[in-house]
């Protein structure tokens, strides 16, 4: 796109701009329809090419009435810790995309960390054997889905995952870490609980969760197939009761919590270019069919990544911003020292240092401060360099040195 626009030699960004819809005339060119959200004001533009980049999306707000549907970016839809005192808190999860699951799993948890729950699972004993085992039922339920054949993922879960996890301690370790009493429920559309459309780490997570919660004493899971949900209308909640009261295609069902995963909505972003994209999404299938297992996105072996890793490096490539900044984060700050006589006085009081000399005076030190970063990342030390008691104090607080 850079070397696009640098050819041009024109490049204008327009942001907080809507557009409504995209018209193509007779000569091949297209016309949007354009609102300025800032200035509430609508114009028209015309353009050769045009490119459609929607990219995750939001979610809508409300796909069951009177339940505001919590969204994937924003760190508050993560159920927090139990201080209300209720001895068995039942969430109530419907969805089975990534969103849904994280959120499942969040919901078990007394205290959910996301990053502490990977490394657990990561890094737990006979992880090799998990792997392979995990892979061949993906393996196994693409061909199936390929020849067009029934495959229950959570079924296969529980024959061929369930020995593994339970055997390594990782279902123990997570009964430890559930939130008392919890009961959870995790409404989907499909009769399988799980399906090819969420990510394998994802589903082992929320896998290890449901068989800790059937393991535990007092906690408890189930899952429920149904086509829509929605509120009971005219349900009172009771003060130690329930909050909501649920219709799952005519099974009633009460619930402390509902979290509601529905997707983004693509089909009101996507809405206003029926004319535009026409059978795309026929096309978009068509193709994704055609190519198989091109489609699917490549997984590289540590063994892979330390080789590109080292090619980078040859090449003077920098890692990744997100990388760089965790590393220098992370990076000690290194204190270089010099002793250097300029001036006695009895308790020196610059840099409130004092040595035990033969004449008892004190001695006033030059200091200088470094911060380095790893020269693999940047290729280049920063150094911060500063004198007396206004380096030490605005770094380290405050510093006594003494000396035999």
């Amino acid at each position: 796109m850079k070397k696009f626009v640098g050819e041009l030699r024109t490049w204008f960004k327009k942001k907080r701009h809507r557009v409504n819809s995209i018209n193509k005339t007779n000569d091949g060119d297209y016309t949007l329809n354009v609102l300025d959200i800032a200035a509430e004001e609508e114009g028209h533009e015309t353009f050769r090419i045009v490119i459609l980049a929607f990219g995750f999306g939001l979610e809508a707000t409300e796909t069951v009435v009177g339940i505001g549907d919590k969204s994937y970016w924003d760190n508050a839809g993560v159920p927090g810790a139990e201080f209300r005192g209720r001895p068995q808190p039942h969430f109530f999860i419907s969805g089975s995309g990534d969103g849904g699951l994280i959120d499942f799993v969040a919901s078990a948890f007394a205290n959910f960390d996301h990053a502490m729950l990977i490394q657990e699972i990561t890094t737990s004993p006979g992880r090799r054997e998990l792997e392979i085992e995990l892979l061949s039922i993906e393996n196994d339920a693409r061909q199936a889905k390929e020849r067009a054949e029934p495959f229950d993922l959570f079924n296969s879960y529980n024959a061929r995952i369930t020995p593994l996890i339970e055997g390594s301690g990782l279902v123990a370790r997570i009964s430890r870490q559930l939130r008392p009493g919890v009961r959870l429920t995790l409404q989907t559309k499909d009769e399988s609980v799980f399906s090819l459309g969420s990510a394998i780490l994802n589903r082992l997570a929320a896998f290890t969760t449901i068989r800790a919660c059937l393991t535990t004493e007092g906690h408890d899971f189930q899952h429920l197939a149904c086509e829509s949900v929605e509120r009971v209308n005219g349900f009172v909640a009771e003060p130690d009761g329930p909050t909501y009261q649920l219709n799952c295609d005519g099974e009633v069902i009460t619930a402390d919590e509902v979290i509601i995963r529905r997707g983004t909505f693509r089909d009101g972003v996507r809405g206003r270019f029926t004319a535009l994209l026409g059978n795309h999404q026929q096309q978009h299938e068509e193709w994704l069919a055609r190519l198989g297992e091109a489609t699917r996105v490549p997984v590289l072996s540590a063994e892979a990544q330390d080789y590109f890793r080292s090619k980078a490096r040859d090449a003077n490539i920098i890692g990744s911003v997100r990388r760089i900044n965790l590393a220098a984060a992370a990076m000690p700050i290194a204190i270089h020292l010099s002793l250097k006589m300029v001036g006695t006085a009895f308790q020196a009081d610059p840099i409130r240092s004092q040595l035990a000399f033969a004449n008892q005076a004190g001695v006033i030190l030059d200091v200088e401060i470094e911060r380095k970063r790893i020269r693999d990342l940047t290729g280049v030390a920063h150094g911060l360099p500063y004198q007396g008691n206004h380096a030490l104090s605005s770094t380290l607080g405050s510093a006594i040195l003494t000396a035999a």
